[in-house]
């Protein structure tokens, strides 16, 4: 996972700039804040690129603010279980977000919301780019791009992918892969990536598009195995790994992104 802002940022100093820049977004609140401890909600379960994040965070800002800082996962429904939680806390600044490009950015398009995705929420940074990655079980037999297209139009519809929810940036990966392939694979979603993983583990799944954070540890143990690369160039990590364009799908890009946000405090408080 490249964990940086998007702009060349160190950790470091990613984690100083959030720092600053929370503690100007909150300059209207009393002079002793914090005075208590702060919630930073994850959308997803424990384990994925987002709850990873979220934790560093959460160590550093807790480290510099005095304050601890809890993060609470609360997945499901692509997100919305959990920002629809900080849309109705207090306008206090005591509930951060952990967002990403899911939640933040798609759903509004194609879920009727309880909340306003633009006036409930104050961005904060980016604090992440994320590669997606093309994995299959290790003993799927699938060891490229081209033997899973192969099995695909072989056996139309006999095949399932894996997705954190519907609308996520895994499932949307796939999709467009799928549009430029010429195959259908059958959709099952999950409430987060980790719970997908598991499945695919288990040979309930034959392939998905996932972020490193959450496959590499099972890829390390030799139970899955990246067979393509979502963003335009190599990663140095993984200089034997194809990316998807170089394999016939020229304009295929799959990155995700992750940021953080807090529940907007009204202006004339």
């Amino acid at each position: 996972m490249k964990f940086n802002s998007g702009f060349g940022l160190s950790p470091s100093r990613l984690l100083g700039a959030l720092i600053l820049m929370f503690a100007a977004a909150v300059s209207a609140l009393a002079q002793d804040y914090p005075n208590k401890s702060i919630q930073f909600v994850v959308p997803y379960p424990p384990g994925g690129a987002s709850d990873v994040v979220a934790r560093i965070i959460a160590l550093k800002l807790g480290e510099s603010l005095k304050q601890p800082v809890v993060v609470d996962n609360r997945p499901g429904a692509n997100g919305i279980i959990a920002l629809n939680h900080v849309a109705k806390a207090p306008a206090d600044g005591y509930t951060l977000l952990m967002g990403n490009v899911g939640p933040n950015a798609i759903n509004p398009s194609i879920y009727k919301l309880p909340y306003d995705s633009v006036k409930d929420f104050a961005p904060v940074t980016l604090t992440n780019l994320v590669p997606l990655m093309l994995v299959v079980n290790a003993a799927s037999g699938i060891n490229s791009v081209e033997d899973l297209i192969a099995k695909a139009k072989a056996a139309p519809g006999s095949l399932s992918y894996g997705t954190g929810g519907t609308g996520t940036a895994g499932h949307f990966a796939m999709e467009l892969f799928m549009m430029n392939a010429k195959i259908k694979m059958e959709r099952i979603s999950y409430k987060g990536d980790g719970l997908s993983l598991q499945d695919m583990i288990g040979g309930h799944l034959n392939a998905m598009f996932t972020t490193g954070a959450s496959a590499l540890p099972h890829v390390k143990s030799g139970r899955l195995k990246v067979i393509a690369i979502g963003t335009k160039s190599r990663l140095a990590s993984m200089p034997g790994v194809p990316t998807v364009s170089e394999l016939g799908m020229p304009s295929f890009e799959a990155v995700s992104w992750g940021g953080c946000w807090y529940r907007q405090i009204p202006q004339n408080r």
